[in-house]
């Protein structure tokens, strides 16, 4: 005897998705199985399931059978692949690649190349690969083995590919102040739509190799309806505390963090290599919840609208930590680097810089110059700006440039010389 779940047998969705394009999934299926059952059916799995992954809880299964891409058929796959691009041999020539416009009741192709469009060719058509969407969800057998009569709730884990989240940040930059938005956003690709889920998303990075089989997650609508975050190992959960649909093909964010009224500072950052430097703007992140890794997009206020000022990639930031973004170069600021003399005194080594400046905004501003140093063994002396930052390899200067400001800074660098035998 058999019974066959389907997706009506379903009563609760869980999902945790990875930053590696892939989710954990548990779902809770009603399954009504007799002494007699001798094989269960589980029918409407998504399409990119790794099969191998399935762990079906507190029920004794002897075998597993997985069964994929039952009545796939010509006219059935050229439906997914019209428009694309396909293979097309004539007898005796090579396969050359033609784009399917059309397949019933007339084959219709047209040359990449030259445009020419041929009409019912003779010869034999092809595909690059089967379609992913052509892929038709897998269906798994199991041989069950029960003592008695059962209905109940049965868990299933598994993992699916096509799914991804990243944090997209927005922050608004108003009079020496921000506003700063983060959201979760979810792709996705597997050709499954996924309806009523309890979501989480999973920061940091996982092995798909040499990690464990995942493991259930328990299943509950968190009560409070902000997003909130923990800490399991190295890895971060942000946790949606409401059920959410997730749509094939379907792209959606949702907000997990809004700080208001954040004080900020801009500053210039610039190299030997520079002409212009880095804009760069720098908060203080005072919420309890930890900043994901991501994607940040800053905008100028202005009264007639929110003005695009730059994009860039969002570092993951704990709580109660500073956050440092660059954001594009500062054209109106220009910057000139020389080595003015290299010279060796006893056993050690001078180099001598300048950096030269011109400010041609209306505003005073501060710009720090980092000079890497490829010496383990250095010092600094008769520096012309303030030390900001100084390790074994790189020194960080200060200088406050004027409106319309032409300004020339120098500082010397001390090295020993290792003397090798």
């Amino acid at each position: 005897m058999q019974f066959i779940s389907k997706a009506r047998d379903l009563k609760a969705l869980h999902m945790i998705v990875y930053e590696g394009g892939f989710a954990s999934v548990n779902e809770k299926r009603t399954i009504n199985l007799s002494h007699t059952t001798q094989w269960l059916r589980i029918e409407d799995l998504p399409k990119l399931i790794e099969t191998s992954s399935l762990i079906i809880h507190d029920l004794e299964v002897n075998e597993l059978t997985i069964e994929r891409n039952k009545g796939l058929s010509e006219n059935y796959l050229l439906r997914f692949v019209q428009g694309e691009k396909v293979l097309f041999q004539f007898k005796d020539q090579p396969k050359t690649q033609y784009r399917l416009l059309e397949h019933s009741p007339d084959l219709i192709l047209e040359d990449v190349d030259s445009k020419e469009v041929l009409i019912n060719p003779k010869g034999e058509l092809s595909l690059i690969a089967i379609p992913e969407k052509a892929l038709s969800s897998p269906v798994v057998e199991c041989r069950v083995h029960v003592n008695e009569s059962i209905k109940k709730a049965f868990m299933f884990t598994y993992l699916t590919e096509g799914l991804q989240w990243q944090a997209q940040y927005k922050a608004i930059l108003s009079n020496g102040h921000l506003t700063l938005s983060g959201w979760i956003e979810v792709k996705n690709s597997s050709g499954t739509s996924f309806y009523h889920v309890f979501l989480q998303t999973m920061a940091g990075i996982t092995s798909r190799v040499r990690g464990p089989e995942p493991k259930p997650e328990v299943m509950m609508v968190v009560p409070s309806q902000q997003v909130t975050e923990e800490t399991v190992g190295e890895l971060h959960l942000f946790t949606i505390p409401f059920p959410v649909d997730i749509l094939d093909r379907q792209q959606k964010q949702i907000q997990f963090m809004q700080e208001k009224n954040i004080p900020y500072r801009l500053f210039y950052v610039v190299t030997s290599h520079d002409k212009h430097p880095l804009t760069t703007i720098e908060w203080q992140h005072k919420e309890k919840i930890p900043l994901a890794k991501g994607i940040i997009k800053l905008y100028y206020q202005k009264e007639n609208g929110n003005l695009f000022a730059g994009e860039e990639r969002m570092p993951y930031t704990a709580p109660a930590s500073k956050v440092q973004i660059e954001f594009g170069r500062a054209v109106d600021i220009s910057s000139e680097h020389v080595i003015l003399r290299r010279y060796i005194q006893d056993d050690k080594r001078f180099e001598e810089h300048a950096y030269t400046f011109y400010n041609a905004k209306d505003e005073a501003v501060l710009v720090i110059v980092k000079q890497p140093v490829f010496q383990e063994d250095w010092d600094l002396v008769n520096h012309s700006a303030d030390i900001v930052y100084k390790t074994a390899n790189e020194l960080q200067l200060s200088v406050t440039l004027k409106s319309k400001e032409t300004r020339k800074i120098t500082f010397t660098i001390k090295m020993k010389i290792n003397n090798r035998v």
